[in-house]
C-alpha cells in the first residue's frame, strides 16, 4: 500500500473531527453540493432553466466512466442548458492489496487488464490494460486529490485535468499515482507550476473535501461508478449530518436496474417534492436524457414542459478545446455509425487541420 494510501484515513479520520469551513459549510455537514461546475469548453447559456443539480461520482481509475465520457459529453452539448453538475470522487482504489470487483471476477492485476480491453472493445473506447501487468497502478487517491485541488483552487481546469489523466492512463499506460506522470499531465492542460501543484494537492484541506465525497457516496449507497445523482435544484440536498432525517422523511433515492421506465414508473406512483433519481453505468445515450426529462418534470411538480435541444456546434470547432476526439466521441455526438467516422471528419474537417490515427484498434482524430 502507497503511504498516501496508508495515511489517507488517518489523516481524513482527525481532520473530520475539526469545524472547518468548505465552500461555506463546516466540515461535519459539508453538503454534497460542494460546487456547481460549469464546462467552459462545453456548455454556453444562462441558469435561468437549470432546474436540475446532477452529482456525477467517477474515479480517474474507472474504465466504465471512460467510456461514458461521449455520452456525458452530449448530454452537456445538448441539454447543459437545463442542469448544473459537480464531480465527486468515489475512492475506487485505495492500494490494490485485497482490492476485488466480484461480479467481473477480478481478483488480481492480470484480471484488471483482462476486464479492460473486454470494456474496450464493447464500448469502442481506446484502453491499454497491459498498465497492471507492471505492477505501476497502486491507488486512485494520488489523481482523485489532485482533481479536488484543483476543482477549488484552479476550477477552470479540474474538467480537462480529469479527461487527461484518463486518457493517460487508458490509453498512455501511465501510472497516475505517479507524481511525475501527473505533473505532466497538468503540463499538457497549460498549468505551469505543475510539480508545486502536485504537492499542495497533498494537504488537509484536500482530505477533508476527499472524506465528503466518500460519505456522500455512502450516504446514497453508490456501488459502482459512473452513477449521477439528478437532484431539483430546489430540494435538500442530502449531506452527512442530515441523511437519516432526510431518508426517514421525503429524499428517496431511485435505482434504475434495467432502464429508466423503472424510474419512471416508480415516480408517476410516488411523486414527491425531495425524491432524487439515480443512473449507474455506462449505458445509452437516451438513457441520461430520460433520466433528466425525469427529473426536470419533477422540478416543475409534472407540469408539462419540453426540453430543447441546443445545436452542437460543428466537428471543427470542438476539436479546438480537445486534444484528440476517438472515433466513438464523435459517432456519439453527432449520432453517426462508427465506421462512417473517417468519412465524416473528411467532409467536415478542413485539411491539414487534423491527423487520423489508429490508437489501439481505434481511429483517434488529432487536432494540428
Amino acid at each position: 500500500m502507497s503511504e498516501i494510501a496508508k495515511n489517507k484515513v488517518e489523516i481524513i479520520s482527525e481532520a473530520a473531527k475539526k469545524e472547518v469551513e468548505i465552500m461555506g459549510e463546516t466540515a461535519n455537514g459539508v453538503n454534497i453540493m460542494i460546487e456547481t461546475t460549469k464546462s467552459e469548453s462545453f456548455i454556453e447559456g444562462e441558469d435561468n432553466y437549470k432546474k436540475v443539480h446532477i452529482s456525477y461520482f467517477t474515479d480517474p481509475l474507472c474504465s466504465y466512466c471512460w467510456v461514458f465520457e461521449p455520452a456525458f459529453k452530449k448530454l452537456l452539448l445538448e441539454y447543459g442548458d437545463y442542469f448544473s453538475f459537480s464531480i465527486h470522487m468515489g475512492g475506487l482504489i485505495g492500494a490494490y492489496e485485497g482490492f476485488s470487483e466480484v461480479y467481473d471476477d477480478v481478483i488480481d492485476p492480470s484480471d484488471m487488464k483482462d476486464h479492460w480491453e473486454q470494456i474496450a472493445a464493447t464500448f469502442h473506447m481506446p484502453i491499454d490494460g497491459s498498465v497492471w501487468l507492471e505492477g505501476k497502478v497502486i491507488s486512485s487517491y494520488p489523481s482523485s486529490f489532485l482533481y479536488l485541488y484543483l476543482k477549488t483552487n484552479y476550477p477552470f481546469h479540474s474538467d480537462s485535468y480529469l479527461r487527461e489523466v484518463r486518457n493517460t492512463l487508458f490509453v498512455g499506460n501511465k501510472p497516475i499515482d505517479n507524481d511525475n506522470v501527473l505533473t505532466e499531465v497538468l503540463e499538457k492542460i497549460g498549468l505551469q507550476n505543475a510539480a508545486s501543484i502536485v504537492s499542495l494537492s497533498r494537504n488537509e484541506d484536500v482530505y477533508l473535501l476527499m472524506h465528503a465525497d466518500l460519505e456522500s457516496g455512502k450516504n446514497y449507497k453508490i456501488q459502482g461508478f459512473p452513477t449521477l445523482i439528478l437532484h431539483n435544484k430546489d430540494s435538500v440536498i442530502l449531506n452527512n449530518n442530515d441523511s437519516t432525517t432526510l431518508n426517514n422523511n421525503n429524499s428517496k433515492v431511485l435505482h434504475d436496474k434495467d432502464n429508466v421506465s423503472v424510474v419512471l414508473n416508480e415516480i408517476d406512483s410516488s411523486i414527491a417534492k425531495y425524491e432524487d433519481i439515480l443512473l449507474f453505468g455506462a449505458r445509452s445515450y437516451k438513457y441520461y436524457v430520460d433520466g433528466l426529462i425525469t427529473a426536470y418534470s419533477k422540478s416543475l411538480n409534472g407540469a408539462s414542459f419540453e426540453l430543447v435541444k441546443k445545436q452542437i456546434p460543428p466537428l471543427s470547432t470542438l476539436i479546438k478545446q480537445q486534444a484528440v476526439f476517438y472515433a466513438k466521441e464523435i459517432a456519439v455526438i453527432y449520432e453517426i455509425e462508427i465506421d462512417k467516422v473517417i468519412e465524416y471528419c473528411k467532409g467536415t474537417l478542413t485539411s491539414g487541420t487534423y491527423v487520423i490515427k489508429e490508437i489501439l484498434g481505434e481511429t483517434a482524430i488529432y487536432k494540428v
